[in-house]
């Protein structure tokens, strides 16, 4: 019966003589005696080879679905960033178009100013009429652009008189209150 110790079969496989060891421990626990030399025959050789060939297939399969794992994460990575990126594009272009209201509105809030519908329209961003028509068709101001006694009592408008001098006539003219613009906005945005 032919034999091999563990260091010449190390050599013929190109492994480390710890890797045969470890085999020939798990596979065969009493051939291994400290400070003996140890013998395998072609059967264990057989096994041990096999052993720590589909352990090494195994391990290379590990690692390469580690690697493609990492892979995905990365390119998932990737992608995220790049979703984040264009979500911040499009964030920047809406507050570009909203500083021109958002000044206006706090020079509005901090002067505890009146605003004309001309002024409301534009921080809303529609057109004056269409605020008008807005107004009158929810019975918010009447034909003459007059808000309903409800919405004056709760300080959302203010009538002012304006004298025409071309003409001597006096006629009225409704400004919004601060309270009225979040009112009128908080309406447009309910709509949307």
């Amino acid at each position: 019966m032919n034999t091999i110790t563990i260091k010449d079969l190390s050599d013929v496989m190109g492994c480390n003589p710890e890797t045969i060891k470890k085999w020939v421990r798990r596979l065969y626990p009493a051939l291994m005696e400290n400070g003996k030399t140890t013998y395998l025959d072609e059967e264990q050789v057989t096994n041990v080879k096999k052993s720590i060939e589909s352990n090494q297939h195994f391990d290379n399969l590990q690692r390469s679905l580690r690697v493609k794992t990492d892979l995905d994460l990365m390119q998932n990575a990737v992608d995220l960033i790049s979703a984040m990126k264009s979500r911040v594009n499009e964030l920047q272009v809406e507050v570009e178009d909203l500083k021109p209201k958002a000044i206006i509105y706090d020079q509005f809030i901090d002067n505890n100013s009146l605003m004309s519908w001309g002024d409301v329209a534009k921080v809303i961003g529609i057109g004056r009429n269409t605020l008008t028509k807005f107004m009158r068709d929810n019975n918010i101001i009447d034909k003459n652009n007059i808000p309903y006694q409800q919405y004056m009592k709760r300080d959302l408008f203010e009538v002012k008189l304006k004298s025409n001098e071309h003409i001597e006539k006096n006629h009225s003219i409704t400004l919004v209150t601060a309270k009225g613009l979040e009112f009128i906005n908080g309406i447009i945005e309910d709509l949307k």
